[in-house]
């Protein structure tokens, strides 16, 4: 079996990543074993697009960021050719916040890795895929495995990248939300889905999910699934910062929020337009640039290694458009 590890260059777990690698490179299972370090950001997108043409299994070992960009990277693999057969991801949690693991209950050890290759226990997951203005104009799009936001996330986002995290994963984006909130507008926000959400107004948020959370193990989309064909999306209208502060504690729960200005929708594409100002727009923690906006949901477009072959991981049956309870 040929595998790949792709590396974060720069990461602050360097011991955890030299004896995940010894591990993996000590086992039978692999006859082929070659890693890749990150030498600057975007440089996982052109390793893992080399990759695919000939590794069984890539590994990414980093945080959600390096895990987009192998996504990424594996499906334009694809589209230069599209009978290519991509290969099996693994994750190694080595990041700061590692949100993707969480939806796919993983623990994301080398030990983990080399027994799910080991069983065959590879199943093809969703990808969501969003479309947007770059900020030199041009219409962008990126693919993403875990969460889209449009709005205060991504403004989150932004001040994240230009601030600190000595105090660590979850501190720090606390203090990004809290100082983003002081000079954050919220937009006149039009939502549209193909499954009939219609909605029109001032808009903290729009957040869409093939995995369950993001920011350092916030719930937002809590019942999400990576491989129902839908993304799941929520929509935080005009609500005030003392009520999102309010219900962080919940949020980080998994519980589904009860608020007359939240909504809860499935789609398979989605469409944000703002009227009055740009909202921001990031995905896996990427920031891509500027409403107006469109999502999609990619069914079983990858193969992960994951536990469960063939099984989708359990959900709650709801419907469509609620206000759910706690």
């Amino acid at each position: 079996m040929n595998i790949v590890i792709i590396a974060k260059g720069n990461t602050r777990r360097r011991r955890e990543l030299e004896r995940a690698v010894a591990r993996l490179r000590g086992s039978a299972l692999f006859d082929r074993f070659t890693v890749y370090e990150t030498a600057h950001g975007g440089h996982a997108i052109d390793l893992a697009r080399q990759a695919s043409a000939a590794a069984e299994v890539i590994i990414s070992a980093g945080g959600d960021g390096t895990l987009n960009e192998i996504v990424n990277g594996c499906q334009q693999a694809r589209q230069a050719d599209p009978a290519v057969r991509l290969p099996a991801v693994g994750v190694l949690a080595l990041g700061s916040a590692n949100d993707f693991v969480k939806t796919a209950r993983l623990q994301g050890t080398a030990e983990e890795v080399l027994a799910l290759a080991a069983a065959g226990m590879h199943r093809p997951i969703d990808i969501g895929r969003v479309h947007c203005t770059a900020v030199d104009g041009r219409r962008t799009s990126r693919y993403f495995v875990n969460v889209a936001d449009i709005g205060i996330g991504a403004a989150v986002v932004q001040e994240l990248k230009r601030s600190s995290r000595r105090f660590g994963a979850n501190l720090s984006y606390l203090r990004a939300i809290f100082a983003t909130f002081l000079n954050y507008r919220k937009p006149l926000l039009s939502v549209e889905s193909d499954e009939g959400l219609d909605w029109l107004g001032p808009s903290l948020a729009v957040i869409a999910g093939n995995g369950r959370c993001f920011g350092s193990g916030l719930f937002a989309t809590p019942q999400a699934v990576l491989d129902d064909g839908r993304l799941d999306i929520t929509l935080v209208g005009d609500v005030s910062v003392v009520d999102f502060i309010r219900k962080l504690p919940a949020l980080k729960r998994a519980e589904l929020i009860s608020h007359p200005q939240v909504v809860y929708h499935r789609a398979r594409r989605a469409t944000i337009s703002s009227g009055n100002l740009a909202s921001a727009v990031e995905a896996d923690g990427e920031y891509l640039g500027l409403t107006p906006a469109s999502l999609e949901i990619l069914p079983a477009a990858m193969r992960f290694l994951l536990p469960g072959k063939g099984r989708s991981l359990p959900r709650e049956p709801t419907g469509q458009d609620t206000n759910y309870p706690r």
